[in-house]
């Protein structure tokens, strides 16, 4: 569990760049709605 929490924090890092691009594709294969970076709050 701690190592996926380390995992999102890095994408969301990723993700404040390109706009919920890295996100998308570890969350939802297929929907592409990163909503990891609207969830985190150090946005």
């Amino acid at each position: 569990m701690k190592q996926e929490d380390r995992l999102l924090k890095v994408i969301s890092y990723l993700d404040v760049g390109d706009g919920n691009y890295w996100a998308h594709p570890i969350e939802n294969p297929g929907c592409g709605g990163g909503s990891r970076a609207e969830e985190n709050p150090e946005d």
